[in-house]
């Protein structure tokens, strides 16, 4: 009789490390904004640290966590829970990349919109302060907003004064009318201007700049 063999994961340690000993990566490829680090403060002051930093005990290296190391210090803490890995170089700066990679975040879903209008309504302190906005969906583009600035345009109205329709007996009657009219007309003919007008043509024309 077989027996399954249990799946397992590579060890990772928990322990608390004095934040002194988080040496940061040289080759972090992260960078932030003060709005954004002003959020970050914001959340882990709200919720606490509930992502603990990475650190690899093989190289001595912060692997991921540099921005919320930054704030723990800056709130005078000296010490915080940390996880340990033992990984090599190559896989260290994997690791580093995979725990930004947004590829690999999933993405929101319909109940965004929701959860956003529940919490902007509740805490509108909270919202701004995480930079929930930043999540909102983007308002679609008004045709007005690319009018801004553009002198001003009437066009002519280039409608009928009166519209009589006329029917014929046969192509001999339809022949005569043509000619009575002077236009050219055939069985297709759906309409003629009388006398024979040009009407512009607006929708393939824009504005452009003069030299």
């Amino acid at each position: 009789m077989s027996t399954k063999r249990k799946p397992t994961l590579p060890d990772v340690q928990f322990v608390v490390m004095k934040l002194a000993d988080l040496r940061p990566a040289a080759y972090n490829p992260r960078t932030i904004s003060d709005d954004a680090m002003a959020g970050l403060e914001a959340s882990i002051t709200r919720f606490g640290l509930v992502q603990c930093p990475v650190f690899n005990r093989r190289s001595g290296t912060l692997v991921g966590g540099h921005q919320r190391v930054k704030v723990l210090e800056k709130a005078g803490m000296t010490e915080t829970m940390t996880a340990v890995v033992d990984v090599d170089e190559t896989s260290e700066k994997a690791l580093n990349l995979t725990l930004n990679n947004p590829a690999i975040a999933g993405e929101f879903n319909e109940r965004l919109a929701d959860l956003l209008g529940i919490i902007q309504a509740e805490d509108e302190k909270l919202f701004g302060e995480l930079r929930l906005d930043v999540l909102l969906p983007a308002e679609p583009d008004k045709p007005e907003d690319e009018w801004q600035g553009m002198p001003e345009f009437e066009q002519e109205d280039q409608g009928p004064w009166k519209t009589v329709h006329v029917h014929f007996r046969g192509k001999e009657d339809l022949d005569a009318f043509a000619a009575l009219v002077g236009q050219a007309m055939t069985e297709k003919t759906k309409f003629v201007w009388y006398p024979k007008a040009e009407i512009g043509v607006y929708r393939d024309k824009g504005y452009v700049d003069e030299p």
